[in-house]
């Protein structure tokens, strides 16, 4: 990115052809688009665990408990899907 003469950001041809790559990866490969969602969710559970449970916790602890509790959502998700749309699978 540049400064114009009025100290405008504008996006360069080399910058608008990054981010086109980077979204079409994205698209291309869900899991990565999940692996990011469950840990921008993590960043935002932990704390909110450490908060509940006051010292007892370590924030290690904290995190892993963050995590277990996407992984059980994504999980259910996932059993409620193949519940209902079985044809799909």
């Amino acid at each position: 990115m540049k400064l114009n003469k009025t100290n405008e950001f504008f996006l360069t041809n080399n910058t608008i052809e990054t981010i086109q790559n980077i979204r079409d990866r994205f698209l291309k490969n869900p899991l990565a688009i999940v692996l990011l969602l469950t840990m921008s969710l993590n960043l935002v559970i932990a704390p909110a665990v450490m908060a509940a449970s006051g010292n007892e916790i370590t924030k290690n602890t904290a995190y892993a408990i963050a995590i277990l509790y996407c992984v059980t959502i994504a999980l259910s998700i996932y059993l409620f899907t193949v519940i209902f749309q079985p044809e799909r699978f």
